[in-house]
C-alpha cells in the first residue's frame, strides 16, 4: 500500500529567497508493519531501499525490499524473513551495492539469546535472493551488529561485536572483524577487546586497507551514565590493528557514534557523527550541555586530526547517519536532529540534511517535518541519500507519529523517501500540499504564512528584542527576550497581511524578515 504524508520543511541558506515548490515524498505502510533503519540505491527502473521489517503480532524481524519508480512510487515490496529464528535488520545489519552488480545483505540470525550468527544474502538488482551463506554458526557466543565492505578487489569484509558470556549485566563483548570471499566463504575473524562494549556502525575497505566506525563504553562508569566515545580502527587486509582513535568524549546522556565514513582524495578519512559538551556530575547529570552535527578529518597514516568542524549549535541530541560526496566535489549529509519544545521538532528528533562545500563550509541546512506530528515519543529521520544525475536529492528515512489509526495503538512506524532539489528544497512531483518554512542562516520563522503563533528562531542565545510592523510601519508587538534562542508569538488577533519582523541583539545587530498573517 503507497500513502503520502505532507513534509513541512525549514530552510537555512545563504541566498535570500527561492521559489516555492511542492513536495516528492511518499510513504510506505506495508501490510501494517513496523520498519527499521533504511538504505537506498539508483536502479534502472528508479530506486530500491532496503528496511527493517518488524510484524506486530508476533514480533519476528526481517528486511523489506522495495521497488520505487522515478517519483519515489512503489513498485513493488519483498518482504524477507527467516525460516528460523529471526534476522532483525533494525539491530544489526547493513546491505551494500556490489562492485559488479547486485547487493549484499547482511543480517544478523537470532538463535537464541546465547547465539547469533551473520548471514550474508546475494541479491540481483531486482532484490531477488541468489544464495545466502552464515557465518561464524558454529562459533560459540552472540555475534551481533555487523556492518559490510566490499574492498576493489571483491573481498567482503565484516564488523561487529561478539558476547562470549552472555550473562546478565556482564558486559564481555569484543569487536570482531571478520574477512570473507566474494561468495562469502569464510576466510578469518578476530575478535579484540576495544573498550569494555564496542559497537561497530560503520566500515569502508580501500584498495589497501579496512576501516571501522563506532561508539564503546569505555568501564562501568560510562554504562551507568551512558557515556558513548566515538572510535575509528584502521586494520590491514590482514586484520592487524593499525591505529584505534578515540575521537571524542561526549557527557553522560549523550549518544555518540561514528555513523559514516568515506575516503577523500588525498588518502585521508572523513566521518560524521554528534559532538557533545557538558559537565558530568556525581550523580550523572550534565549541565551547560550543546551539541553539533559533527564532520572531521583524520590522517590515513597517522590517526592524526586534521580537521573537525561543527555545524548548528543546539542544547539537544543531532547525528548523522550518513555522507555522501556530491558530483561537484562537496557533501551532503543526512540525520537525526532535536531541538527544544518551542522549535520546529516540538522537543522530538526530526529529519534534517547539511550541504557543505569541498572545503566543509556550510552552504545549507534544512529540517524536515511530517504534517502528522502527533503523540509522545514521535520522531522522524534521514538514514540514507544519493544524488541524482539532474543534482537532486533522493533521501529515505524513518516516521513514527500517532495517526489515530496506526497499527501499534495509534501509532505508525514506517519508511519514506523523498526527492530535494540542489538547494534542498523538496521538488514536484507529490499530489498533496505542504506548508512551506522559510528562512536565512541567522533567524527563522516558521509557519510563514502564519494563521496563530509564529515562532522565531534564532542562531544564538542571546538577549534579543522583537519588533513587528505592518505596512504603514506602525509597531503592533514588541517583545524583550532574555538570553533565548526561541520564541513564539501569538498574532491571531492581527489582520491579514504583510508584516515586517526586526530583531536586535545584544551587539546591535539588527535581522529582518518578512511575514504573511493569513
Amino acid at each position: 500500500m503507497k500513502t503520502t504524508i505532507a513534509i513541512a520543511f525549514i530552510l537555512s541558506i545563504n541566498s535570500n529567497s527561492f521559489d516555492a515548490q511542492t513536495p516528492n515524498e511518499s510513504w510506505f505502510d506495508y501490510d501494517g508493519q513496523a520498519n527499521g533503519p533504511a538504505w537506498i540505491f539508483h536502479t534502472d527502473f528508479g530506486y530500491i531501499t532496503f528496511s527493517g521489517l518488524a510484524d506486530i503480532e508476533t514480533y519476528s524481524k526481517g528486511c523489506l525490499i522495495t521497488g520505487l519508480n522515478e517519483n519515489g512510487e512503489a513498485l513493488w515490496h519483498k518482504p524477507l524473513w527467516s525460516e528460523e529464528g529471526t534476522w532483525p535488520m533494525n539491530f544489526g545489519g547493513a546491505v551494500i551495492e556490489a562492485i559488479d552488480s547486485g547487493y549484499y545483505l547482511l543480517l544478523n540470525k537470532l538463535v537464541t539469546e546465547e547465539l547469533s550468527y551473520p548471514v550474508v544474502l546475494r541479491l540481483n538488482e531486482q532484490g531477488d535472493t541468489l544464495w545466502s551463506k552464515a557465518l561464524l554458526a558454529n562459533e560459540p557466543g552472540s555475534y551481533t551488529g555487523f556492518s559490510i565492505a566490499q574492498s576493489p578487489l571483491g573481498e567482503l569484509f565484516m564488523a561487529g561485536y561478539v558476547d562470549l558470556d552472555p550473562e546478565p549485566f556482564e558486559y564481555t563483548h569484543k569487536f570482531t572483524l571478520l574477512k570473507a570471499d566474494q561468495e562469502a566463504n569464510y576466510q578469518w575473524h578476530e575478535n579484540t577487546t576495544v573498550g569494555n562494549y564496542p559497537v561497530p556502525i560503520s566500515i569502508l575497505a580501500t584498495a589497501e586497507e579496512v576501516i571501522v566506525g563506532g561508539k564503546l563504553w569505555d568501564g562501568f562508569t560510562d554504562q551507568s551514565y551512558g557515556i558513548t566515545k566515538d572510535f575509528i580502527r584502521k586494520f590491514d587486509y590482514d586484520g592487524t590493528p593499525q591505529w584505534l582513535e578515540k575521537i571524542h568524549v561526549p557527557p553522560a546522556g549523550a549518544e555518540a557514534g561514528v555513523y559514516s565514513i568515506l575516503q577523500l582524495e588525498n588518502g585521508n578519512y572523513l566521518y560524521g557523527t554528534g559532538r557533545s559538551e557538558g559537565t558530568l556530575s556525581g550523580s550523572g547529570e550534565t549541565s551547560n550541555t550543546s551539541t553539533q552535527i559533527t564532520i572531521g578529518e583524520i590522517n590515513s597514516a597517522t590517526s592524526d586530526m586534521v580537521i573537525e568542524v561543527g555545524y548548528q549549535d543546539h542544547m539537544y541530541p543531532q547525528q548523522i547517519f550518513k555522507l555522501i560526496k556530491t558530483g561537484e566535489g562537496g557533501f551532503i549529509a543526512v540525520g537525526q536532529h532535536m531541538d527544544g519544545d518551542n522549535g520546529p521538532s516540538q522537543g522530538w528528533p526530526i529529519a534534517f540534511m547539511l550541504k557543505l562545500d569541498a572545503d566543509l563550509n556550510e552552504e545549507w541546512y534544512r529540517y524536515y517535518v511530517p504534517s502528522i506530528w502527533e503523540g509522545l515519543g514521535r520522531w522522524n529521520n534521514l538514514t540514507d541519500v544519493v544524488e541524482n544525475e539532474n543534482g537532486t536529492y533522493t533521501a529515505v528515512g524513518l516516521i513514527y507519529t500517532n495517526t489515530g489509526d496506526g497499527p501499534q495503538n495509534g501509532f505508525i512506524q514506517d519508511t519514506y523517501v523523498l526527492t530535494v532539489d540542489s538547494l534542498g528544497c523538496l521538488v514536484e512531483g507529490c499530489d498533496v500540499g505542504i506548508s512551506e518554512f522559510e528562512y536565512a542562516d541567522a533567524l527563522h520563522l516558521f509557519p510563514n504564512p502564519v494563521n496563530e503563533s509564529v515562532t522565531i528562531q534564532f542562531s544564538t542565545r542571546d538577549n534579543w528584542i522583537v519588533k513587528i510592523l505592518n505596512t504603514q510601519g506602525q509597531l503592533v508587538v514588541k517583545k524583550h527576550l532574555a538570553h533565548t534562542s526561541f520564541v513564539s508569538l501569538e498574532i491571531s488577533d492581527l489582520p491579514a497581511g504583510f508584516y515586517l519582523v526586526n530583531c536586535s541583539n545584544s551587539k546591535g545587530e539588527i535581522l529582518v524578515r518578512h511575514l504573511i498573517k493569513n
